[in-house]
């Protein structure tokens, strides 16, 4: 097999001279002003994953420290949610034995999956002990942000994302990110 290629262009990537210009454009005044506001990113960036890996650190540990039964309803369907990206993965790829395959696969999952559901059992109980809830504001705020963005009104985003059950999702997720900035704030560090 022979294969002719015909070079159209070439470029060259061109940085930009760090010039007033240069600098006006990212709102700074000098190269050291640049520096500081790039680490400032850096360390504010590197300070929230900090919190949010130790926020999931304590309801992981909270779900592990505490037994309890999870229905089996929940566990089948937490893995079947799971499961449904290698599905379609192996369906597209006409496996012939995709079946044995999810077979191994739901088994690697069920762990993960158990896990999930466990800490989805603690987030449910701790918002219903702390009366956390999420205000309905919360989600006009969402709705007026996905219409902003797609440039529709606050009616025909809260239309379309009935269909899907989104406010559910978003509900479920701001009760979540609420539970653990209360565990953060109530956690006794130790060691």
């Amino acid at each position: 097999v022979k294969f002719g290629v015909e070079v159209k262009r070439v470029m060259k990537k061109v940085l930009p001279e760090l010039d007033g210009a240069f600098f006006k454009l990212l709102d700074v005044e000098s190269a050291d002003a640049l520096r500081a506001k790039i680490k400032t990113g850096l360390e504010a960036a590197y300070e929230r994953e900090a919190v949010s890996k130790a926020k999931q650190e304590i309801l992981s540990r909270i779900a592990e420290e505490n037994s309890f039964e999870v229905p089996e309803g929940f566990l089948a369907m937490a893995v079947e949610s799971m499961l449904k990206p290698y599905r379609q993965e192996f369906e597209q790829a006409g496996e012939a034995d995709a079946e044995a395959k999810l077979g191994e696969v739901r088994e690697k999952i069920k762990p993960v999956a158990l896990k999930l559901v466990k800490e989805e059992f603690v987030v449910d109980e701790i918002a219903r002990r702390e009366s956390i809830s999420v205000e309905e504001k919360e989600i006009e705020e969402i709705l007026e942000a996905l219409a902003a963005r797609r440039g529709i009104s606050v009616e025909s985003a809260r239309a379309e994302a009935e269909k899907s059950d989104e406010p559910g999702r978003w509900r479920r997720e701001i009760v979540r990110n609420k539970v653990l900035d209360f565990l953060f704030r109530n956690a006794e560090v130790q060691g």
